[in-house]
């Protein structure tokens, strides 16, 4: 299904399809890991923190919209080093000529 969607944004798009469905390379299920392990730690993290805050009788309101775009972020990190696991799909996404 995934990779169906893909293959129509690219010709949507009208960049390179891919001629294979994507392999993830074999570091993919420990970045899956330390992915989940880090959107929980900041989401724990960001829990405690308003808490804290929140008893002292200080603002918390922007402590989860900060931690929400760090965890924007590792995610986003995290996906682009599994999508470039695979060098096949590295070369299509790194455009023409890569």
């Amino acid at each position: 299904m995934a990779t169906e969607t893909f293959r129509q944004t690219a010709e949507m798009l009208g960049t390179e399809v891919p001629g294979r469905d994507f392999v993830p390379g074999v570091q993919v299920p420990t970045l899956i890991l330390v992915g989940t392990v880090l959107q929980l730690a900041l989401w724990g993290i960001a829990l405690a923190w308003s808490l804290r805050r929140l008893r002292a009788r200080r603002l918390a309101f922007w402590v989860p919209l900060l931690m929400g775009a760090l965890a924007f972020v590792v995610f986003y990190a995290l996906m682009a080093q599994i999508l470039l696991s695979d060098p096949e799909y590295a070369r299509v996404l790194m455009g023409p000529g890569a």
